[in-house]
């Protein structure tokens, strides 16, 4: 008999063909990914100066200032968030890099790259795989909007240490063994309540696990039930704990902050309609429609992304099996916007547009595009990831000059004062020469920047001076 004749060649093309496939699925996010985390690390290097401003000095009175036990640090109230995690990190963080604003700028980068490679990471447990479709996710995550999570008022708690949790608690969901899932979960929730604006995490801790249980309901055995109200019970503990010594605060708005224009008596809620729009202009900034430069255009375009992201909640909220991440995402920077627009409405419907605000708005693009990505309609389905991809290359692909012009005026305005206060000591003649405002630099803070004298930190430490333009 004749021997079978090996195929060899002919497998090995076919391993070759495969291997290359799946490359070119793979290789486009990584690049993405690269590209866009250069891009944010270059920010940084370009705009962010080694002095603190604004509430940055008081963000770090319990880890500098006046220095509190880990446990008052953790629970710190700054504004209308507690410090949580990130004023851990700054605590350990703070006293090598003798308190350099600059290595603040670049950690906070390197979290919000961190977040956006668990993102990534999610997208794969979700799927199966990674598909060139996974670009969205760094583009909408790494986002040149979101410039003022680090060079602006930069603080870990607001903004990169949120976002990398959000995410990692999304993560735990897609754990098979439940024990594990319901304590990586419990964990990371209580984090997320004390950490910022991660608190929302904490109100949907609950929620998930509710419908997490109901979803296998039926073939859940007894230990699994007592498990299950358990965790139950140790995510209302934890969210209540948050609010034990918690002082409330509209924001910056006070009681009767806003008033009616027709009769311009004071109200306690201004027109419901302009809640709205305060919305439709965060998510309308996140995808560059400024509506300082393009006023239609911003309206109309951010009420349509929002329409668009109510829209995929509620069909997200419909979906059997409930498909858990993509709305806890979505919800959660629902969640923040409006809990935004409350507090900042007095200040006037331009107060959407705030860069600090974007990071918080990622997760409900990144939930939407792992929607879209399930979607069953083969006719839908490229048509949502299409919409998404242009939304994203609108957020993601230049910087938008607007973005680039308040980059460099930020970048001089805290190097003027800085250069003038090192030559003069003079508070008060600084911020007039800089053109500072009192918040930035605020006349009651020079026992503060004695401090930072006495002790060489912060600008008044050894390390290199920033790069200048």
């Amino acid at each position: 008999m004749t021997p079978p004749v090996a195929h060899t060649g002919t497998q090995t093309g076919t391993s070759r063909a495969l291997a290359f496939s799946r490359l070119l699925r793979v290789a486009p996010p990584f690049l993405v990914l690269t590209l866009s985390a250069g891009r944010l690390l270059w920010i940084v290097q370009t705009y962010s100066v080694n002095v603190f401003v604004g509430d940055q000095w008081l963000y770090n009175e319990p880890t500098l200032f006046h220095r509190q036990s880990a446990w008052n640090i953790f629970r710190w109230q700054s504004t209308p968030w507690r410090q949580g995690l990130g004023g851990l990190l700054s605590a350990v963080v703070g006293p090598p890099t003798h308190w350099n604003s600059r290595d603040e700028s670049f950690i906070s980068a390197g979290l919000i790259i961190a977040g956006c490679v668990l993102a990534l990471y999610l997208s794969a447990r979700l799927k199966g795989e990674i598909t060139a479709w996974d670009s969205l996710i760094p583009l909408f995550a790494l986002s040149p909007i979101e410039y003022q999570s680090v060079v602006g008022v930069t603080h870990y708690s607001h903004g990169p240490l949120p976002f990398l949790l959000i995410i990692a608690f999304c993560l735990t969901w897609t754990i098979r063994r439940y024990a594990l899932k319901y304590g990586l979960a419990l964990i990371i929730a209580f984090l997320c309540t004390y950490t910022g604006f991660g608190v929302f995490i904490g109100v949907l801790c609950p929620l998930v696990i509710c419908s997490d249980f109901w979803a296998r309901r039926s073939s859940a055995d007894k230990w699994e039930t007592r498990a299950c109200i358990m965790s139950l019970i140790i995510s209302i503990l934890s969210l209540t704990s948050f609010f034990y010594g918690f002082t409330f605060a509209d924001g910056v708005c006070p009681p009767h902050a806003f008033s009616d224009p027709g009769t311009g008596l004071a109200v306690r809620y201004p027109n419901p309609l302009h809640y709205f729009l305060f919305l439709a202009f965060m998510f309308g900034d996140f995808v560059g429609l400024k509506a300082t430069i393009s006023l239609v255009p911003s309206i109309l375009g951010g009420s349509a992304v929002l329409i668009l992201v109510l829209v995929a909640l509620f069909f997200g909220l419909r979906r059997r099996p409930l498909l858990v991440v993509p709305i806890v995402l979505i919800t959660y920077s629902l969640m923040f916007a409006g809990a935004t627009a409350r507090g900042r409405m007095c200040l006037g419907l331009g107060a959407a547009l705030g860069s600090r605000y974007m990071i918080y708005l990622a997760p409900a693009f990144i939930g939407m595009y792992l929607l879209a990505t399930t979607c069953a309609n083969n006719v839908a389905r490229p048509i949502l990831l299409a919409i998404l991809a242009g939304l994203a290359l609108l957020s993601s692909l230049t910087v938008h000059r607007s973005d680039r012009d308040d980059m460099a005026e930020f970048h001089r305005l805290r190097l003027e004062w800085k250069q003038c206060y090192l030559a003069e000591h003079d508070l008060v003649d600084c911020n007039r020469k800089s053109g500072a405002t009192p918040y930035s630099y605020p006349d009651t803070i020079q026992d503060r920047i004695d401090y930072l004298e006495q002790k060489h930190l912060n600008f008044y430490s050894d390390q290199p001076d920033e790069h200048q333009n």
